[in-house]
């Protein structure tokens, strides 16, 4: 980032320039030179003349780097227009005189040129002008697209940050609720307990080795989510009805983003099994079919006067997670029917 700031020496600027883009620039000017020599072959078949393209392709570089080591980052991308204006126009009548007093002596033996050279002097400084504004316009550009490859970094940085954070926030709120399912079966003295506990570790096992990965495949995804309503089955034996149906085959090779569909199977055990105003249930279904994800989950309705829209941090960052992921891919509604509240998950998984 240090190349958008302005230096207060220059010369900074120059170990910079000829650390990092001296064969990018090399190849500019071997082009650059190569192209004038072609163009010019015919006409240029003495040494003075040749001599002459040479030293003035040296005046063009020189010109061209004190635009850009200086005046550019001290004038133009500090906004002082009019100074950088100024200071292009005293280079450009600066070196210019230079320049013909020197192809004036190094064509001495040739009074014919030398007469060209003093009837045509306007090219020289016509020449620099254009090179000032070229180089001018070369480096605007570049310097956008670098600030724009420096803020598509810092923005994905950032949204990487944010998903570590998000899913930093699944694993005590999740643990806390599944710990609550294992301590209600040991104070019945149940004799599922054990069961229930290798239910858990297997849950904390994918989430400690899971959570972190950007992508993990589905087939883990619903294995993870069967063992989150197995333990809850376990807790509420048959009081409750818990039905999940998927048709994944286990060759389709999918990825998707991990613990996508936690906070989901949270809200429906906490606002469709405790306290339901009928019988309780949950109802889950997962289906893909041409790199479409279809997830719906459905719960009873409860009587503690809360609703599915209540689901705070859980709920908050599914939606953010999904906005994050999937961009415009993915379509979430949650509503409110007759005796329960459906929640359907939408997920478009074709690779751009």
């Amino acid at each position: 980032m240090t190349d958008f700031y302005i230096s207060n020496r220059w010369d900074t600027q120059l170990v910079k320039w000829v650390g990092t883009r001296s064969v990018y620039h090399t190849f500019i000017w071997v082009f650059y030179i190569a192209t004038t020599l072609i163009l010019r072959w015919e006409e240029a078949l003495l040494y003075n003349d040749i001599l002459l393209i040479m030293t003035h392709i040296m005046f063009v570089m020189a010109l061209v780097y004190i635009n850009y080591l200086i005046l550019f980052p001290r004038f133009f991308a500090t906004k002082k227009i009019i100074l950088f204006i100024l200071s292009a126009f005293v280079l450009i009548i600066t070196i210019s005189p230079l320049e013909i007093i020197l192809h004036y002596f190094l064509v001495a033996d040739n009074t014919q040129q030398q007469l060209y050279i003093l009837d045509n002097m306007w090219r020289y400084y016509f020449s620099f002008f254009i090179f000032v504004i070229i180089s001018t316009l070369l480096k605007t550009s570049t310097q956008w697209f670098r600030q724009q490859r420096i803020q598509l970094e810092l923005e994905r940085k950032n949204l990487q940050s944010e998903l570590a954070f998000l899913r930093s926030q699944i694993n005590p709120h999740f643990l806390f609720n599944t710990l609550n399912s294992v301590y209600a079966l040991s104070l019945k003295e149940s004799k599922e307990t054990p069961e229930a506990i290798l239910k858990l570790s297997e849950l904390l096992r994918y989430m400690l080795y899971k959570c972190n990965e950007k992508e993990v495949a589905l087939s883990s995804e619903i294995e993870y989510i069967q063992n989150y309503f197995d333990l809850e089955k376990l807790r509420y034996h048959e009081d409750v009805r818990i039905q999940f149906l998927t048709n994944l085959n286990e060759d389709q090779q999918i990825k998707i983003a991990p613990l996508l569909f936690t906070p989901f199977l949270e809200n429906a055990i906490k606002h469709g099994l405790n306290q339901p105003l009928g019988p309780a249930f949950i109802e889950c279904s997962l289906s893909v079919e041409q790199n479409v994800l279809n997830f719906s989950i459905s719960n009873s309705l409860s009587n503690s006067g809360k609703d599915y829209m209540d689901g705070g941090i859980g709920l908050t960052n599914i939606k953010r997670r999904l906005e994050l992921i999937y961009p415009n891919k993915h379509q979430l509604s949650i509503q409110k029917e007759k005796n329960k509240f459906v929640v359907h998950l939408i997920l478009n998984l074709q690779e751009e």
